[in-house]
């Protein structure tokens, strides 16, 4: 399971999108599906240990560690440690910049995000 914390209350007007994520260990053996998207993303691990995989690489990232990649190429991060993790991700570009056209175009019924929880 993963908590996300929106760092500000309109994160679609930033240019960039930073946030924390919670994550908690993953209890079965899953696949990691990588993914890709336009831009570049920061990592930096506050508590707890996190697995990144870029393309064909996989990295164990301690409390005071950080990465910068850019986003193209495939990428995902899981937790596979036995304690709670906790990181610090920053977006760019956003990519919730748009979400209040999309929601005023009349595409309500395709949700790309929620609120969620502001720190």
């Amino acid at each position: 399971q993963i908590i996300q914390y929106m760092l500000n209350a309109h994160p679609e007007k930033l240019s960039f999108l930073p946030r924390i994520f919670r994550l908690l260990p993953l209890h079965q053996k899953q696949t990691i599906e990588l993914y890709a998207h336009e831009g570049q993303e920061f990592i930096y691990v506050l508590e707890g240990a996190i697995t990144l995989y870029i393309e064909d690489n996989a990295t164990i990232l301690y409390p005071g560690d950080s990465v910068q990649f850019d986003s193209t190429s495939r990428h995902n991060w899981a937790n596979l440690s036995p304690l709670p993790a906790i990181i610090l991700t920053v977006s760019s570009p956003n990519p919730l910049m748009h979400v209040d056209d999309i929601l005023q175009n009349g595409d309500e019924g395709n949700n790309i995000w929620s609120e969620g929880n502001t720190l």
